[in-house]
């Protein structure tokens, strides 16, 4: 993606292109063989969504990780093409099809499994954090419940963890 390639300064090393199959699934595919030991893609650390490129003002609160990166994708994804991750964040999903949007209904089905208990517990939780950190960083920036859960479902679908010189 040209995006990538020019925002985010990500190198490709190799010929690759995109298939869609009749079935549905797409895949990414070379041209030819690939070396042993070849790099196909470099990904500067400051071109990653972590917590380390977080905003400032962000990072000086006692948030968890989880937390510092779904505030920092609503904020540049309310910044739109000014947001050095527009091209990404452009391409995530509207909506989620998650625990955290089952209808009551859907939940009262699951009475008497372990889902059900799991699921409560992530709703309650994703409600709760939600008042402690919009009271938290309510000067800096400002959010809704339905951005919020958007954006802890963006992060718990695509999340991992990685550090770099002992820091995460």
């Amino acid at each position: 993606n040209d995006w990538a390639r020019h925002r985010l300064k990500i190198k490709v090393n190799y010929d690759f292109y995109y298939r869609d199959a009749a079935s549905g699934a797409r895949g990414v595919y070379a041209n030819k063989d690939i070396d042993p030991n070849h790099i196909l893609v470099a990904i500067p650390f400051d071109s990653l969504f972590t917590t380390a490129t977080a905003p400032d003002d962000l990072r000086s609160f006692d948030l968890r990780e989880e937390d510092i990166l779904a505030i920092s994708l609503l904020y540049e994804k309310n910044l739109g093409a000014e947001s050095k991750w527009f091209g990404h964040i452009n391409i995530l999903p509207d909506s989620f099809h998650n625990i955290l949007y089952f209808s009551l209904a859907d939940m009262d089905a699951l009475q008497g499994s372990n889902v059900y208990v799991l699921g409560k517990t992530l709703r309650n939780q994703i409600h709760d954090d939600y008042y402690h950190v919009k009271d938290l960083i309510s000067k800096i920036f400002t959010f809704t419940l339905e951005e919020y859960r958007w954006a802890m479902s963006v992060v718990f679908s695509r999340f991992f963890s990685i550090e770099r010189n002992g820091k995460k």
